[in-house]
């Protein structure tokens, strides 16, 4: 099996070709990550939003008991944790989009140059050859 090796013979097309790759990549893996994290935060929020309502529905209650008031405690301390667990997890989602966005900037940036670049210094000049060779042959016909 021959794995293509990646094209190092003109700059220009490896510019193109490593921005490619990563705005391939980060496409594939930064998003997915970026999703995870939103979903993880969700299902914090549902937490909290079950332990508030828990406190409130004993809260609510005519008479609490001591037990009842250490669950109360006990569930604010959950929801304190998952709280600062969720703001945790904003800090780092917003940290890895800038990062991953500037990478989508940087392969997308590789990649318009690289391409252009190749274009114009590289395959114009191709292109010419070829069709100077092509008109140049005698018709076989």
């Amino acid at each position: 099996m021959n794995i293509p090796s990646f094209p190092t013979d003109n700059l220009y097309k490896f510019l193109a070709i490593s921005g490619t790759l990563i705005v391939i990549s980060i496409l594939a893996f930064g998003y997915q990550t970026l999703y995870e994290l939103e979903t993880k935060m969700a299902v914090n929020k549902g937490d909290i939003a079950i332990i508030d309502q828990t406190i409130e529905r004993i809260k609510n209650k005519e008479k609490v008991s001591d037990e009842e008031l250490e669950k109360i405690y006990s569930l604010s301390l959950d929801s304190l944790r998952i709280s600062t667990i969720n703001n945790e997890l904003a800090l780092v989602n917003q940290k890895f989009f800038a990062r991953t966005t500037g990478g989508m900037i940087l392969g997308l940036i590789l990649m318009l140059v690289g391409f252009s670049l190749w274009y114009s210094r590289v395959q114009v000049y191709q292109d010419i050859v070829l069709a100077k060779k092509i008109s140049s042959k005698p018709d076989d016909t």
